[in-house]
């Protein structure tokens, strides 16, 4: 009987430890998954996927690295044993050539969430492919493709180049300008008094507080804290002197206002019109208010969910699901609020939905640009506009750049985003030539000339 018992738990055990293996092969934790392509002549453009081990503080955390680590992404992942359909391109060469994308069934479905844990994106995965077809989770020339586990570090020198991505930000009481933004990969940005990064860690503080050391990459520079309140909402900053600051959590300072809406409604009882605004703002909350005689009154409120097609879905509380209709004539969203029951009676009132003041003024200042001189290289194209910006266009592999471009004493620079400048130079009749190097690769490169009369008149002007 003994025996029998015996074996009885040495099988348990084997199979509680089968069990375990195969609970760890539900995880890409501690992967990289990635896709590229190459340009003849120019190099390699990578786009990957890191999915960090769990942490005790952070939880599961992933990192999107697209277009060589210009466009970033990061938050939690959750792995669940749950079929996923997906529609995706084996390679590049099946996009570049206008082939059939593959159809297929995934047994894991990976879910991509914000810091709070709300999902924005979600996709397929086997083990050893990742079947991205996101649809935030987006960049050029990202996607939808095969993202292959690379487990031999094909392209370290990318992984290496990781952004830290902000997952826990404060500003301080007493002045808007001091920051602390804590980063995915335990990096931080400290903007008390100027530009400093670092490290940091963490350690248990009293009432349940996480106390943050920060330790700057240049040691030149002093290790400071910040000790953040269990519910995260407030944070005191302690400098090498022992000066301290109060900050509260940026998330906390109230929700932007995107998108705002006026029109008119004649009130019955009142014979008067009555000011009827709709607001949307960044955590896709809105509200419905109307002014009559100089009074206030709130009307509605609710939530929105911006659609492909570029309407909007409404979910009142009072009018419930209304939709916002996308006018292309004038270029705004028009909402036809009609709600039955208001403090001002029935209610039917058109909202034409643009940008809120703020927005609206800054998009009037960069009002819609013009091509100015349009160059042809080789294989890229590069458009100056006369707002003072540019863009290099690479069509093939669907890769922008922008950045500003200077003209003084006659003589043409372009500033990249990254700060490089790129002067043009003059032969003895004053044709121009400029080599433009991109960012995303520094051997993808092209030339572009421009005759006299053709580049004067359009930067002299």
């Amino acid at each position: 009987m003994k025996k029998i018992l015996v074996l009885v738990l040495a099988l348990a055990l084997v199979l509680g430890m089968a069990n375990m293996a195969a609970a760890e092969e539900k995880s890409p934790a501690g992967q990289y998954y990635s896709y590229s392509f190459s340009a003849e002549g120019y190099g390699d453009f990578v786009f990957y996927f890191h999915f960090y081990d769990n942490d005790p503080v952070l939880g599961s955390v992933f990192y999107a690295g697209l277009s060589n680590n210009r466009i970033n992404f990061a938050g939690l992942y959750t792995v669940e044993e749950a079929p996923y359909e997906y529609t995706c391109y084996a390679d590049r060469d099946t996009v570049v050539n206008n082939g059939e994308a593959t159809t297929g069934t995934a047994p894991y479905t990976i879910h991509f969430l914000d810091w709070n844990g709300e999902e924005f994106d979600k996709c397929g995965w086997d083990g050893e492919i990742l079947y991205n077809d996101c649809k935030q989770i987006t960049g050029s020339g990202s996607g939808p493709v095969f993202y292959h586990l690379d487990t031999e570090g094909k392209y370290q020198s990318k992984y290496d180049e990781e952004a830290g991505i902000s997952y826990l930000s404060f500003v301080a009481v007493d002045d808007p300008t001091c920051t602390i933004g804590l980063n995915h990969n335990k990096t931080y940005t400290d903007m008390m008094v100027y530009f400093i990064d670092g490290n940091w860690a963490i350690s248990d503080g009293e009432n349940g507080a996480k106390v943050y050391t920060l330790t700057p990459f240049d040691e030149t520079e002093d290790t400071v804290s910040l000790t953040v309140a269990a519910d995260q909402k407030s944070a005191v900053y302690t400098n090498a002197d022992g000066e301290t600051t109060d900050m509260v959590n940026a998330a906390d300072q109230g929700p932007a206002a995107l998108y705002a809406g006026e029109g008119a409604f004649h009130v019955e009882a009142y014979n008067a019109d009555a000011t009827v605004t709709a607001t949307l703002y960044d955590d896709a909350s809105c509200t419905v208010a109307a002014a009559i005689y100089g009074n206030n009154a709130d009307i509605d409120q609710g939530t929105y969910t911006m659609n492909e097609d570029h309407s909007i879905t409404f979910q009142f509380d009072n009018a419930g699901e209304l939709v916002a209709k996308l006018d292309m004539s004038v270029g705004t969203v028009v909402l036809n609020y009609v709600n039955g029951e208001t403090p001002l009676g029935a209610m039917e009132v058109v909202l034409p939905l643009g940008r809120a003041e703020a927005e609206a003024a800054a998009e009037e200042a960069a009002a819609e640009p013009q091509v100015i001189l349009p160059l042809a290289g080789g294989y890229t194209t590069l458009d100056l506009y006369d707002n003072g910006t540019y863009q290099f266009t690479f069509e093939k592999y669907d890769l922008q750049e922008t950045g500003t471009w200077k003209f003084e004493n006659y003589k043409l620079t372009l500033i990249q985003s990254n700060g490089n400048e790129i002067a043009a130079s003059l032969d003895e009749a004053y044709n121009m030539s400029l080599e433009y190097v991109a960012e995303a690769n520094d051997q993808l490169k092209d030339t572009y000339t421009a005759e006299r009369g053709v580049w004067g008149p359009a930067l002299a002007q």
